[in-house]
């Protein structure tokens, strides 16, 4: 297995990532097998690897998910998993559901007491100053009811 190569020391090797399931994507009892195989952990390591494998089909099992994992997910969230697990199906889906989101605008949410920072006069060696602004923000009412007080 690649994974304990590299924790030996491999820092280089040309391979097909197509071809490769991360390590993570394997099923423990698949790990275990493998790994009393090439550790020669147990006698019948060969035996049970075999008996295992017989008749699988790797595609198949790689392939199926059982819930669909990026069901909650936002599409930023989605597109990182689909890199991450190279699957390419919906990505180009989720690049434009970013792109239409970036160009929407959103509107900002309206607080009581919110304190925006602004550029205000000309600071030292004509660097611009900060300073705070603090806004508190009531309900309005009209030139009519404030009379009528």
């Amino acid at each position: 297995m690649l994974y304990h190569a590299v924790q030996i020391g491999l820092d280089m090797a040309i391979v097909n990532p197509v071809h490769i399931t991360p390590y993570a994507e394997i099923p423990v009892e698949e790990r275990e097998l493998a790994e009393d195989l090439i550790f020669n952990r147990r006698s019948d390591a060969l035996q049970r690897y075999i008996e295992h494998f017989e008749g699988a089909n790797m595609e198949t099992s790689r392939a199926e998910l059982p819930v669909d994992p990026t069901l909650n997910m936002s599409p930023a969230e989605r597109l990182h998993w689909r890199i991450l697990h190279r699957r390419k199906e919906g990505v180009e889906e989720d690049i434009d559901e970013i792109i239409v989101a970036s160009l929407t605008p959103t509107p900002l949410p309206v607080e009581r007491g919110v304190t925006l920072p602004f550029w205000g006069g000309i600071g030292v060696r004509g660097k611009p100053a900060t300073k705070l602004l603090s806004i508190s923000l009531t309900p309005s009412c009209s030139s009519n009811e404030r009379g009528r007080r």
